[in-house]
């Protein structure tokens, strides 16, 4: 597969690159309208180039869907419950982002940690590889599609998602605009990632291939037990109602903000020393459901809701 990408139109990269502070930051990569900095395009070939293992564990989401915490659990299911290791050995290292160069390759903690290649790093793992990314459908590794590793795919209402999304920006990528702005070009798929939407539906469509499942945050959220179980029962490591509580115990909140290898404190630390603030929002949220009501207005709510049920159309897919 080959790849192509192109400036942001002016309306919107004029926008991008007052917010983030550089010129011509972001482009969008096809297919797939994947909005990603020009530094993407070093990396794409590679991504697309990957070698992918029958045995692979792969978890697909866009950012801030609860992935970290979707990840952990699949982590420790397939680890036998490890609950020590999964304590002393950040998330990055054990279950790493594939481009995860793009997003952190400013950050000398994280370069240090995965040897400043994160394709590399995780080419160098050995097998069962747990590998998360947020790269679209189309972009991902040829092979992944032919190979057919399990896939978990974690989708999350949209206006959630954005809720949380613009702390995020402004904390690891120096993102300075109001909620109100950042939102609006969300919902036009046109912030870094590019469209929500597009990259749900894309593994909504396929649902019911044997090789993915597709997962809610909101289920998760609502259903954590049963969610536990149905992970576990799709990687092939039945779990007993003991060891389910044993995940879920671990796995609450607090526990998770204070858990180092979970909270990327180790990276946001050097974001906070070099000036980046978010209002104090940490990167395990909240996580509750329809916190979007707290930060949108009801014009934005209401565009959100029209191009939601637009996109969604005869999909079957609701949140």
């Amino acid at each position: 597969m080959s790849f192509t990408y192109t400036p942001l139109e002016r309306c919107y990269s004029e926008k991008l690159d007052k917010w983030f502070g550089k010129k011509d930051c972001f482009y969008e990569f096809n297919p797939g309208k994947f909005v990603m900095p020009l530094e993407y395009s070093l990396m794409a070939r590679d991504i697309l180039d990957l070698e992918v293992r029958p045995d692979d564990v792969w978890l697909i989401s866009f950012s801030r869907t609860g992935s970290t915490w979707c990840q952990e659990i699949m982590w420790l299911i397939a680890n036998n419950l490890d609950f020590e290791k999964a304590t002393s050995t950040i998330q990055q290292l054990r279950a790493p982002l594939l481009e995860g160069s793009i997003y952190f390759g400013d950050n000398p903690e994280y370069c240090r940690l995965v040897g400043g290649n994160s394709i590399e790093y995780v080419k160098g793992l050995p097998s069962p590889r747990f590998i998360k990314s947020h790269i679209p459908y189309e972009q991902l590794p040829t092979k992944l599609h032919i190979i057919k590793p399990k896939i978990i795919y974690m989708a999350r209402n949209p206006k959630d998602i954005c809720r949380s999304y613009h702390p995020h920006m402004q904390m690891f990528y120096g993102m300075n605009v109001s909620f109100e702005e950042s939102a609006k070009m969300f919902c036009e798929g046109k912030m870094p990632l590019g469209d929500v939407l597009d990259h749900s539906l894309e593994f909504w469509k396929r649902r019911d291939e044997s090789h993915i499942l597709f997962l809610k945050y909101e289920d998760l959220r609502s259903n954590t037990k049963g969610t536990i179980r149905l992970i576990a029962e799709f990687l092939g490591k039945p779990l007993t109602d003991e060891e389910i509580d044993k995940i879920y115990d671990f796995l609450t909140l607090k526990k998770m903000r204070d858990n180092p290898s979970l909270n990327m404190e180790t990276f946001t630390a050097f974001h906070q020393k070099n000036g980046r603030r978010n209002g104090g929002v940490p990167f395990i949220g909240d996580g509750k459901i329809g916190a979007w009501k707290e930060r949108m207005t009801l014009e934005i709510s209401k565009m959100f809701d029209d191009w939601i049920e637009d996109k969604t159309k005869g999909t079957g897919l609701q949140f």
